[in-house]
């Protein structure tokens, strides 16, 4: 299988059942959602059956096309008891809305791989992935898609790609950018390198916040005292 190994094949079964799934509940044929999103018949097809990987802009697009929020396709959602999540590091989320299924597995994409660390409830903007570089040349495949992310290095050096700009940074540096112009990230040093990436959709900007207004208006909050 392209770009997978053993303990992802079966993450990647899991993505491509719940891609056919949702396609078919909209009545789409492979066709017609390929013509949507850009992508080829033969493509998707393959990534319905489990039997290639994608990187994490070629599944914005599908579930774009699909009106789909991405992360459904990690885990069922929960009843909402809260107005938080908690995300451990084995990947199983934790109380107060656990989320079923196996935990969160890493997929080989091209120059990098990824891993969903939290993905919004239903009706937020944002989902969150760790991307790891290997050391050595990547290919330069720079990718384009609807939205806005921020990019957090946590390790190593990173090079990104932005348009015509060539941007470096180490750890504690990080970079938003416009999603829809075309961009990609390469490792610079010897060892591996972490980031943490945000994403958020279209059109999901919100009013500005002044951190100075919080102590004062957390008396009126609905949820004080929820957590210590």
């Amino acid at each position: 299988m392209d770009g997978l190994t053993p303990n992802s094949d079966r993450f990647a079964t899991d993505i491509g059942e719940k891609l056919r799934q949702a396609r078919k509940a909209r009545g789409l044929t492979l066709g017609a959602l390929a013509a949507q999103s850009g992508l080829s018949q033969a493509f998707l097809s393959r990534l319905e059956r489990g039997q290639t990987s994608t990187t994490i802009a070629t599944l914005l697009d599908i579930t774009a096309a699909l009106g789909l929020p991405m992360h459904e396709l990690f885990a069922p959602e929960a009843a909402a008891t809260a107005p938080y999540e908690v995300f451990r590091a084995a990947g199983q989320a934790a109380s107060p809305t656990p989320k079923r299924g196996a935990p969160p597995q890493t997929v080989k994409a091209s120059g990098y791989t990824w891993q969903p660390v939290a993905g919004g409830r239903r009706g937020q903007a944002m989902e969150a992935f760790l991307l790891t570089f290997p050391t050595g040349a990547a290919p330069d495949t720079r990718v384009a898609h609807d939205g806005e992310e921020v990019c957090y290095v946590l390790d190593g050096a990173v090079r990104f790609r932005v348009g015509e700009d060539t941007i470096e940074l180490g750890p504690g540096d990080a970079i938003h950018l416009e999603s829809s112009i075309p961009h990609m990230a390469e490792n610079l040093g010897s060892t591996p390198a972490r980031v943490l990436m945000i994403t958020a959709g279209p059109g999901n900007a919100g009013p500005s916040f002044d951190w100075w207004t919080v102590a004062h208006d957390f008396k009126d909050s609905p949820h004080k005292g929820d957590t210590p």
